[in-house]
């Protein structure tokens, strides 16, 4: 039973010991941040791996294939620094959350780390236990070693025996290696240079990021195991960093001389059981508002407020040294507040702790100007000086006009050296130039009171400022005015005050642009330029106005609109209806159709004509309607003609001889007749003057045709048999809106002509 028990705690034991050394390959106990593994702690024998701070070191004297692999150093991503209680308290005084100066340095993706492997050994570099020595030789002998300084500082040389090194610095090492060997071979040449490294063990304590016992490389500096350990904490110094060896302060670190003046003297290089120690913070101030780096600063010693705003790199472009504030904690209690300006004595206001310096931005009012703007070639702001008035901001004419007329002005000449017309269109912007007219009875100085704070408006004559010199109105200007020149656009006028300019045409004896006067009728400035021709067919004249025609236009868009919306719902219809094949080729080409005729439509513009219904015996200006012209009125005046004039569903659309006996029909027989797709019931004729008349007296005809009879000039107008069911329903727009095209067409003929 004994020896039952006994062979089964040998396998036990056994498979215990197996399964343990199977899970120490493959799941190594945790450990926390900087604590270094055992030797050989389940990890897998690899050679050649360089050492990193923070990573697992081999024994120091093994040989190379002793030496055990270093895992990879795990980092976070960035270093989540915790807010402390005063960047707190400074929130929720100013509403911003100030940085601690400096920390941003160890944060990011790898916290500016960069490990001491892979960089060149310098000439003071201090031999030791654990590095490694790659020695060759060539000549009578031929040697290729790598050895590691043992734990007592030596190596061991084949054939040459055992060689202390240890304390030798780098650029000693190589003629002491070569002198030993020199004592027992002769006539080689030598090269000795380092492997891998020694590791070291230091300790980072204090108000580290993350403290503990770490490894670093020997090649490591204070200031990267720093890094390594994430730097400073939220209460942690960054400005007493202590190194300590055997006891002793071997350096304290100030990392503001890294970060302001780039200086690193007090970087040591660490030993062996060195002790980094991050102190607590120092007395702390916040600098916020118009400075170069808005940030909580660390104090050190007595510092100025002038120190601190050094330490921000100064005010910004539009900091305001004399409005600077400072909100400081009294006796561990109260707050109070203290202004200062750092010109004077601010500068030397020694800085506290808890003190909150805010520098305020500058106003952006200027002092001792005055403004022009509005309707002048460049707005501009202007030194104001004692007795300066109106006419001193604009002593030149060239002052008033503005930078788009010139531009404007240069685009009407084209490459080929000819006015280019797509720039001027029409014979009134060619008249009336590129230059709004100025409003020389109405300008403005807007001056702020400072007393009541609000804005005083003093209305002058421009024309009487500039142009006459007078005294009332070439006012005085003081600090901080506005002047505001306007044109006749910006606020209207009097008809008497603007240049109201109408275009006459045609068969009149003084055509061209002609500016009117205040209430002037048609009929009164046929008469002042002298009356129609003897070849005039004043029945036939076409009157247009900007006005009607913007309004014709929208409405025409409206409708055009609607007619779509319509067309695709109908659309949808007829192709449903359509059972074969034939019928829904129809169907499409009767949607084409339409979709033709609409594009057709969109591509005519509105003319604006309004009807004058001048009688057919009408001969001179007496026989005009009493219309008070307005600016852009335009009248084109026929001469005599004799054509009638055939549109629409007709086979033959064309320009027929005027005979005083035939009839509408006789005129449509003599085009082909009506085609198949032709209502004839809807026929109507656009008459000479104007005047739409309609065979049928429906609502949109202005009187029936009672005889047939045409005069020279009208218009004949076969429209289109619209699908029945959507004709009823659309016949107001489409009636309306081919009467409006055909009354166009008729306008753009005569004015075409």
């Amino acid at each position: 039973m004994n020896k039952t028990n006994s062979i089964w705690g040998v396998v036990c034991f056994g498979a215990f010991s197996f399964f343990s050394s199977v899970y120490s390959q493959v799941a190594p106990p945790a450990r926390q941040p900087g604590a270094v593994p055992a030797i050989g702690e389940g990890i897998p024998t690899i050679t050649n791996v360089p050492i990193l701070p923070g990573q697992g070191a081999g024994d120091i004297g093994l040989g190379t294939a002793d030496i055990p692999a270093r895992p990879e150093l795990v980092r976070p991503d960035s270093i989540q620094v915790k807010t402390n209680e005063f960047q707190l308290f400074i929130e929720r005084s100013t509403g911003q959350a100030l940085p601690m100066f400096g920390r941003n340095l160890f944060q990011g993706a790898d916290g500016g780390f960069a490990p001491a492997v892979n960089i060149p050994v310098t000439a003071d570099y201090v031999v030791g236990p654990g590095d490694e020595l790659i020695i060759r030789a060539w000549g009578q002998i031929d040697i290729n070693l790598r050895l590691i300084v043992d734990r007592n500082g030596a190596i061991n040389v084949p054939r040459v025996g055992v060689l202390q090194v240890a304390g030798l610095k780098a650029n000693q090492l190589e003629g002491f290696v070569k002198a030993q060997v020199g004592r027992v071979f002769k006539n080689f040449e030598m090269n000795v240079t380092f492997g891998r490294l020694r590791s070291i063990k230091v300790l980072v304590v204090g108000h580290a990021q993350r403290p503990g016992n770490y490894t670093v490389s020997s090649l490591s500096t204070l200031l990267s195991t720093l890094f390594a350990a994430g730097g400073p904490s939220s209460v942690g110094s960054m400005r007493r960093i202590v190194l300590r060896r055997n006891n002793q302060i071997v350096s304290e670190m100030d990392l503001y001389d890294l970060l302001l003046k780039g200086e690193n003297a007090n970087d040591q290089r660490l030993l062996n059981g060195d002790i980094i120690h991050v102190l607590p913070s120092g007395p702390m101030v916040a600098l916020s508002g118009s400075v170069q780096l808005p940030a909580i600063y660390e104090l050190k010693g007595d510092e100025k407020i002038g120190d601190v705003v050094g330490f921000a790199g100064g005010l910004s472009a539009v900091g305001n040294a004399k409005e600077i504030t400072v909100e400081r904690i009294s006796d561990q209690a109260t707050r109070q507040v203290k202004r200062l300006s750092l010109p004077g004595n601010g500068l030397s206001e020694p800085a506290r702790n808890g003190d909150l310096i805010h520098v305020r931005q500058i106003s952006p009012a200027f002092e001792k100007v005055v403004t022009l703007q509005g309707h002048v070639a460049y707005p501009k702001r202007a030194t104001w000086s004692e007795g300066m008035r109106v006419r001193d901001l604009m002593p030149n004419e060239n002052d008033l006009i503005p930078e788009a007329f010139w531009l404007q002005k240069n685009d009407l000449i084209n490459k080929e050296g000819r006015i280019d017309k797509e720039v001027a269109k029409s014979p009134i912007e060619l008249t009336r130039g590129l230059l709004q007219n100025i409003n020389w009875k109405y300008a403005t100085i807007t001056r702020l009171d400072k007393q009541t704070l609000k804005n005083e408006l003093i209305v002058f004559n421009l024309g009487d400022a500039i142009k006459d010199n007078e005294p009332d109105h070439n006012r005085l200007l003081k600090p901080g005015d506005v002047v505001t020149i306007y044109n006749q656009q910006d606020i209207r006028v009097p008809k008497k005050m603007k240049d109201v300019l109408v275009v006459i045409e045609g068969e009149v004896e003084n055509p061209g642009v002609h500016p009117i006067m205040p209430g002037e009728t048609l009929a009164r400035l046929i008469e002042r330029l002298g009356g129609f021709t003897s070849d005039a067919y004043p029945y036939a004249s076409v009157f247009t106005r900007e006005a009607i025609r913007r309004s014709e236009q929208e409405k025409q868009d409206a409708i055009i609109k609607r007619l779509e919306d319509s067309l695709l719902a109908s659309s949808a219809r007829l192709q449903a209806k359509a059972s074969t094949g034939e019928e829904a080729q129809q169907v499409q080409m009767q949607i084409q159709a339409r979709k033709e005729r609409l594009e057709k439509l969109k591509e005519t513009p509105a003319v604006g004509r309004l009807s004058l219904e001048i009688g057919l015996d009408a001969a001179n200006h007496r026989d005009l309607p009493n219309i008070v012209l307005e600016d852009g009125d335009r009248l084109v005046v026929p001469p005599k003609q004799n054509a009638i004039f055939v549109i629409g569903e007709v086979y033959n659309r064309n320009t027929l001889t005027h005979y005083e006996n035939l009839s509408v029909n006789d005129y449509i027989t003599k085009s082909g007749g009506v085609t198949r797709n032709a209502d004839e019931k809807y026929i109507y004729v656009i008459k000479a003057n104007g005047v739409v008349m309609a065979r049928s007296g429906r609502w949109w005809s202005r009187s029936p045709i009672v005889k047939n009879t045409l005069n020279p000039g009208d218009m004949i107008v076969v429209p289109e048999n619209l699908e029945p069911t959507t004709f009823k329903k659309e016949l107001k727009d489409w009636s309306q809106i081919l009467s409006n095209f055909a009354l166009g067409v008729a306008a753009l003929k005569v004015l075409g002509d």
